[in-house]
């Protein structure tokens, strides 16, 4: 069998055992290929010196199941000519691949990350520039000394669907839905007569949707049928996950979730957007950051870091939140801020998950580490520190007071550190409504700032708290 792979990583993962395809075990591989809906064929075409001419994705169309010889049978002239190669010697080799994240397609975006679906040609005089070409799939970091482990890190993509995916690779529970049509449902098989004794289920069928029905990967998994003979609720804790961050720029209602979360409003404020020393924009929605320390119990980090502390670094012997410097770029997306020409003034905006519709307060705290002599080696930390109301210098941050705007938090006048509101219920569109915000300007260069948002439901006496360290840098 010919492989890509060297010696050592061969006797890792290749063996003569047989693999069982069917057992339940081993169902979330989703079956043989051609199983899968994100299965396809890669076909490498080369000369006979093993000089690769071109590759290409080769057309369903021109390949099928052989039920004689129990493998795929491709049609290699067609898909020879279909590439322009009428005549001649070549050799041609095929890799036959599962979409898990990522495709082989390839995406442009623009110096955001954003997709840009205008389009673009190859003489594009923006492309590299204004435009960047990339490659829609996920960059491997590192690996594991054993070769059986990889961690991926995103590229700078904008996408909804690109972060769902990459979010979706380490989930344990998928939700499966047949499409987003109001008339996507499931249905017992057979005809109008056979429906009433069949034990089998299906989507029902909508226009450009696959029939067929479920993927092998699902088999021993479990079908909920709400409301059936419904006698009572009983709604179990569902807590967001990485998925949820960043989705909704309001506060969401009515999830039977109650999770603190914020994020750094783009267009709010006066600042300026640097790279961080990832060669990446960073992350205003903070999932990174979010996925590693919204589980984490207050007043018990310490047990928790002295296991865990891979990208953060601390200050001191401490290991709680509120000892961590910093956070590694790549791994957490660090949002990066030009120091001055203007100062960065800066909107975080509360876009947590609230059971209802109620009255809510919100208590803001800014935290952080100003970093002196500018480099990693030989710098010193020291906590920021505020800058008094009406002064020209001194301190690290000051909390902007907004007037008019019953949103904004309002400066603790216990704490220099704090702000705080409180927003009355049905203000709610029933499942939305605008959240609190605090406003921030930055003073000074290498400062390392943090966030923490408690959220206290007044009528359920209930709180939550988040607290993301680090995740904000002024350069």
């Amino acid at each position: 069998m010919s492989t890509g792979l060297n010696e050592k990583d061969k006797e890792l993962l290749i063996t003569n055992e047989p693999f069982n395809y069917n057992s339940l075990e081993n169902n979330y591989f989703g079956g043989y290929f051609g199983n899968h809906t994100n299965d396809y064929i890669e076909v490498l075409i080369m000369d006979t010196s093993d000089n690769i001419l071109e590759t290409a994705i080769v057309d369903k169309s021109d390949y099928s199941y052989s039920v004689v010889n129990g493998g795929m049978k491709v049609k290699t002239g067609t898909v020879l000519r279909k590439l322009g190669y009428d005549r001649g010697k070549f050799k041609v080799k095929y890799n036959f691949f599962r979409k898990l994240a990522g495709s082989y397609e390839t995406v442009v975006t623009d110096q955001a990350g954003m997709i840009y679906n205008d389009e673009v040609t190859p003489d594009d005089s923006r492309l590299d520039k204004e435009l960047f070409l990339k490659e829609n799939k996920y960059i491997v970091h590192e690996i594991s000394d054993s070769r059986k482990e990889l961690r991926l890190v995103t590229q700078n993509i904008r996408d909804e669907q690109y972060v769902r995916d990459f979010y979706k690779l380490a989930a344990r529970n998928r939700k499966v839905t047949a499409d987003s049509s109001p008339s996507s449902n499931i249905e017992f098989a057979g005809t109008a007569e056979e429906k009433g004794n069949s034990t089998q289920i299906r989507f029902i069928p909508t226009p450009g949707m696959n029939e067929s029905n479920f993927e092998q990967s699902m088999v021993g998994g479990t079908i909920t049928i709400p409301n059936f003979f419904l006698v009572n609720k009983i709604y179990p804790p569902v807590i967001p996950t990485a998925m949820d961050v960043g989705l909704s720029e309001t506060e969401v209602i009515g999830t039977d979730i109650f999770q603190a979360s914020f994020f750094l409003d783009e267009g709010a404020g006066t600042k300026e957007f640097k790279d961080n020393y990832a060669g990446e924009r960073g992350d205003t929605k903070f999932a990174a950051a979010y996925v590693r320390f919204k589980d984490l119990i207050l007043g018990q980090e310490q047990q928790t870091f002295q296991q865990w502390d891979d990208g953060v670094d601390f200050e001191g012997s401490g290991r709680t939140l509120n000892d961590i410097r910093n956070l590694n770029d790549s791994q957490f997306k660090v949002v990066y801020l030009k120091r001055n020409n203007p100062e960065p003034i800066i909107d975080i905006v509360s876009n947590s998950f609230l059971r209802a519709d109620t009255t809510t307060s919100y208590v803001w705290e800014v935290t952080g580490f100003d970093q002196d002599n500018g480099s990693l080696q030989g710098s010193t930390y020291d906590r920021i520190q505020p800058r008094a109301a009406g002064a020209d210098s001194g301190g690290n941050f000051r909390i902007v007071p907004v007037t008019g705007d019953v949103t904004y938090a309002v400066p603790d006048t216990q704490s220099p550190f704090r702000a705080r509101n409180e927003i009355s219920g049905e203000t709610a569109n029933g499942t939305s409504r605008n959240g609190s915000r605090i406003r921030i300007e930055l003073f000074g260069k290498d400062l390392h700032i943090g966030i923490k948002l408690t959220i206290n439901d007044n009528t359920a006496n209930d709180s939550s708290t988040l607290h993301l360290p680090a995740i904000i840098e002024t350069k």
